[in-house]
Parts: C-alpha cells; sequence; structure tokens
C-alpha cells in the first residue's frame, strides 16, 4: 500500500521475464573474482528488491556446481546441478567465459531458475520486463529507480527533499530533476487513465 508508483499499476503480463527469475550471470562471478577451481561460495537473489532466496555453488575446473533445497508438499529435498563453462579469446589478450546451457548447449552469459532447473532464457521462453512494458511502466521505473538512488520514498506524489548525505549537490540537483520530469509523466498519465476509466463507468 506505497502510494504512486510502488505497485504495478496497469501491468498485465502473460510470459515470465528475466527479471522474474533468480539468475546466475558469470560476467557477475568474474567481476567478483570466484572463478577459481575448488572456490565455494552463497548466492542470493532479490525479486523487486526483497531478499527471496539463496544457493550454495562451487567452482570445479570446467563446470559450477550449485546446491539449493526445494520444498514440495512439506517435504525438502536437495537438488543439485552441474554447468559447464566455455571460453573464448579477448581481442587485447585473456579469456572471455561463458556458461553453456544445460539444455540447448549454446554459450550465454545467464542462466536463470525455473522449475527447479537452470536454463538459458531461450530454453524458459523467457522475455525482458522492458519488452513488456508500456510507456506508462517504463517511465515508473524510471522514477523508481531514481527515488532509490535519491534516497526518496516510493510515492511518485512525494518530493523529495533531502540531498543524500555523501552525494555532491550538483549531483542531487541532476537526478531530482530528471526524477521530477519522469514522476510528472507519469503522474499526468496515470490521471488520464483514471479519467479514462471514470467516464467508461469502471469505478461506479
Amino acid at each position: 500500500m506505497g502510494g504512486l508508483g510502488s505497485g504495478r499499476w496497469f501491468r498485465s503480463r502473460e510470459r515470465l521475464t528475466t527479471e522474474d527469475l533468480p539468475r546466475i550471470d558469470i560476467r557477475a562471478m568474474k567481476r567478483q573474482g570466484v572463478l577459481h577451481p575448488n572456490y565455494p561460495g552463497v548466492f542470493s537473489w532479490t525479486i523487486d528488491d526483497p531478499l527471496v532466496g539463496s544457493m550454495s555453488f562451487k567452482i570445479h575446473r570446467g563446470w559450477l556446481s550449485v546446491e539449493y533445497f526445494t520444498t514440495i508438499n512439506g517435504q525438502k529435498t536437495k537438488n543439485t546441478e552441474d554447468i559447464k563453462f566455455d571460453s573464448t579469446p579477448c581481442h587485447f589478450g585473456g579469456s572471455r567465459y561463458w556458461f553453456l546451457c544445460p539444455c540447448c548447449k549454446t554459450r550465454i552469459t545467464t542462466v536463470y531458475k525455473l522449475n527447479n532447473v537452470y536454463r538459458c532464457r531461450h530454453c524458459h521462453n523467457l522475455t525482458f520486463r522492458s519488452q513488456s512494458e508500456s510507456e506508462l511502466d517504463r517511465v515508473i521505473r524510471k522514477s523508481r529507480k531514481l527515488r532509490q538512488q535519491l534516497g526518496g520514498p516510493e510515492n511518485l506524489y512525494e518530493h523529495i527533499k533531502q540531498k543524500p548525505k555523501g552525494m555532491h549537490y550538483s549531483t542531487f540537483k541532476r537526478l531530482a530533476k530528471e526524477e521530477r520530469a519522469a514522476s510528472l509523466t507519469a503522474e499526468n498519465a496515470i490521471d488520464e487513465k483514471i479519467f479514462l476509466f471514470e467516464s467508461m463507468g469502471w469505478f461506479e
């Protein structure tokens, strides 16, 4: 019940998107320096901000082993899956690492967990959220992202008055201006939709 912009107003999606599912990105793993044999660790993931799960993993020579638990009818079951690596040389030296999709064997950077298996987005028939968003969805998402950077409330009608600690004033002023423009665009679009629905008798 967070006010305008805090929910998913006027959104209807039939297909799951890549943002809806837990995922493992090999590029992020490389940046974090964990792609070493016998390296153990834990992944955690969020969906629309809250922490929703975790999974342990171990790096082997040539593949990633993941371990996670599922609960069906009160029974907790341990699951393991191996995802193979591949690499290609970079133009300026070094290597670029890829996952090989366990299903189609395609080189990919990210695998997604659905129905307790990790696959590429094509094998899971996923789309990107931006592909199924309306213009209103996009502008609300932009405003919410800017509000997070500015430490403001999710409600688009609430003005952001205080600069986050440590942020330069010029940066705050620029981001606040961008956020206000996005919020006003969203507010006007939503007001137009509400007026249209009222004229059609939807709220009677």
